[in-house]
């Protein structure tokens, strides 16, 4: 999880670059709300699902929910295992774990009300 807000800003850096250039060479002001919101729009898609998945990780590692702490101790033994062996045969197992815990209806995704 470290520098994940350093990450996140300069993509914000990238974007707005990108789109302060976007308006430049079409002749309109940098700080027209159609652009801004364009920069806006660009950095949901990035930074909604590193929020998400920072709160996620932060809720999984703080409760003492007993199918929580299960489902991490599996998790941290799988990858244990995976990182022993780097043996990519797994992947689509943890592809497809990776799906079922996002599909599930966790109150802590709701924060940001995507």
């Amino acid at each position: 999880m470290a520098g994940q807000g350093a990450n996140l800003g300069f993509g914000d850096v990238a974007t707005l670059t990108d789109v302060i250039v976007e308006a430049t060479a079409n002749g309109a002001d940098i700080g027209s709300a159609v652009y801004l919101e364009e920069y806006q729009s660009r950095r949901l898609q990035h930074n909604i699902p590193v929020m998400a998945s920072i709160h996620g990780l932060h809720f999984l590692y703080n409760t003492t929910w007993t199918p929580f702490v299960m489902l991490r101790s599996v998790g941290f033994n799988l990858i244990d295992a995976l990182h022993n062996k780097m043996d990519l045969e797994y992947f689509p197992a943890i592809c497809a774990l990776y799906f079922w815990i996002n599909s599930m209806n966790c109150s802590c995704l709701r924060v940001f009300k995507v």
